[in-house]
């Protein structure tokens, strides 16, 4: 069974069309499809797209884990999250579009790359004074978060944190 490769294009909500590369059929043989198309596919992805990233401003997406409810101190000195990096505005505190809220702070603290952060009083984003890991367990788990379908999860007050770590 001999190889071939159909390119299609896809334009908006239009029907795909097919594209013919100049030197070839519609359906075109695979080693000649890689002959080509041998001056644009990189040989060392790489090496290429490394030389791509020096000339690019790319925020490198952090994977935060949700690792659930804790309890937060109250005397400013003794607080687990110390800064605050982000408010997310127009959430209703008794009914939280949470993953929308998620979502925000997650944005902001990739962009800041902290390695973990957390939700409070239902819109707030806080990690540690340096945006590192921390104990966040030390004062045990709490009941006062919100938690949605896809475990993502809010604190309800300013004594829980919802925490997620990279």
């Amino acid at each position: 069974t001999k190889l071939s490769v159909r390119v299609m294009y896809r334009f908006g909500q239009n029907e795909p069309c097919a594209l013919t590369l100049p030197g070839c059929s519609e359906f075109c043989p695979l080693d000649e499809f890689t002959k080509l198309t041998a001056d644009v596919i990189p040989e060392n992805i790489e090496k290429e797209c490394a030389l791509e990233q020096e000339r690019c401003t790319c925020v490198k997406v952090i994977d935060y884990k949700p690792e659930g409810c804790y309890k937060e101190q109250r005397p400013k000195r003794k607080r687990i999250f110390t800064k605050t990096f982000g408010v997310v505005k127009s959430s209703d505190s008794k009914n939280p579009d949470v993953e929308k809220i998620f979502k925000e702070c997650k944005e902001l603290a990739e962009n800041e790359g902290y390695e973990m952060f957390a939700i409070q009083k239902t819109n707030r984003c806080v990690t540690s004074a340096d945006g590192k890991a921390v104990d966040f367990a030390k004062y045990g788990t709490s009941k006062h978060c919100i938690e949605d379908d896809h475990g993502h999860g809010v604190g309800k007050n300013n004594k829980a944190n919802f925490v997620y770590t990279s």
